[in-house]
């Protein structure tokens, strides 16, 4: 999670021009892999886990590891999409967008009144 969040950070920094789904890509490029090459050793040892003697590490070792798969679908989906959603303008909404970053108000019209 963290790694995602600091990496979209970097992608708008060096990239502000760049729409919402352009720096998503870029992120996920950056970061998805040490993702993926972390969530798949970290599953595949807890597997391993799994295929110890003691009935108690057998389950934890099992649970561990579909744990760590699951984690990693939803950082890729539900995480990332929870990431982009205040960032890209919805025109379903009516009311104005209000916005407040450190002590700053800023309301905008919504496109189509304007």
């Amino acid at each position: 999670m963290l790694v995602l969040i600091e990496t979209m950070e970097e992608v708008k920094k060096e990239h502000p021009q760049l729409e919402v789904e352009q720096q998503v890509e870029r992120t996920v490029r950056h970061a998805g892999m040490s993702i993926t090459i972390t969530s798949l050793t970290n599953a595949l040892a807890f597997a391993l886990g799994g295929t110890s003697s003691i009935p108690a590490l057998q389950g934890f070792g099992v649970y561990a590891s579909l744990t760590i798969l699951l984690d990693y679908f939803f950082q890729l989906s539900f995480f990332l999409s929870c990431m982009v959603r205040p960032r890209v303008p919805s025109p379903a909404r009516s009311s104005p967008s209000c916005r407040v970053r450190a002590g700053e108000a800023e309301v905008q019209p919504h496109p189509q009144r304007a």
